[in-house]
């Protein structure tokens, strides 16, 4: 059986280079990665590695009932599954698990965190990994990306309700489903590579490599 990875969490919280090392360790993240936005270059040099067809996926149901202001999703109203959003995602799922033929795949977008129900219905099996980043440091590095000072209280307060929204979702989504969730600090994760390395292989039962 092949294993099926689902990888993400707020904005700026390590999830590009997450997928990267999940890339680099043999799971396949996606046929054709959203492009590099030139502003963001610096902050993103290898990519996002986001799967362009789960990002255009999730951003046509967050249009339903959200407005979008520089690629960033200042939430509203969470969506809602229709029928067709269902059989819409198993459609995409069946391309990009190429009939079983690859023995680990998965994705990583940050908006994959309002779709969590969803995907859990479409893949029963796969693996939910959250990494989880201090929200003061995700804070700073959107600030620091969007060109925003840190004393504009707005951008704060916005930038933390998000923060805010996107980890109360996961943690309500790993309260059901825990056996089937990692959660982890991004900080210590990388204080500590080979020692992440190893539990994190053992907590999801997949050889993981430590060329991140």
């Amino acid at each position: 059986m092949n294993r099926v990875f689902i990888l993400t969490g707020m904005h700026r919280s390590g999830t590009s280079l997450l997928a990267r090392f999940f890339e680099n360790s043999g799971v396949r993240m996606g046929a054709e990665y959203l492009a590099i936005d030139e502003r963001w270059k610096d902050t993103n040099p290898f990519g996002y590695f986001e799967d362009l067809a789960f990002v255009e996926f999730h951003k046509e149901l967050l249009a339903r009932c959200n407005d979008t202001r520089d690629d960033v999703m200042w939430v509203k109203h969470l969506p809602t599954f229709t029928e067709a959003d269902r059989k819409r995602a198993a459609e995409l799922v069946a391309v990009a698990s190429g009939s079983g033929a690859a023995q680990a795949w998965g994705w990583k977008d940050p908006r994959t965190c309002f779709f969590l129900d969803l995907w859990a219905e479409i893949l029963p099996d796969a693996r939910f990994i959250f990494p989880y980043r201090d929200p003061d440091a995700v804070t700073d590095s959107l600030l620091k990306r969007h060109y925003l000072k840190r004393t504009s209280f707005r951008a704060n307060r916005e930038i933390y309700e998000l923060w805010l929204l996107h980890n109360e979702l996961i943690l309500r989504f790993v309260e059901r489903e825990r056996s089937r969730c990692t959660v982890f600090s991004l900080e210590r994760a990388l204080n500590d590579i080979p020692t992440f390395v190893e539990r994190f292989s053992e907590a999801t039962g997949y050889p993981f490599s430590d060329a991140v």
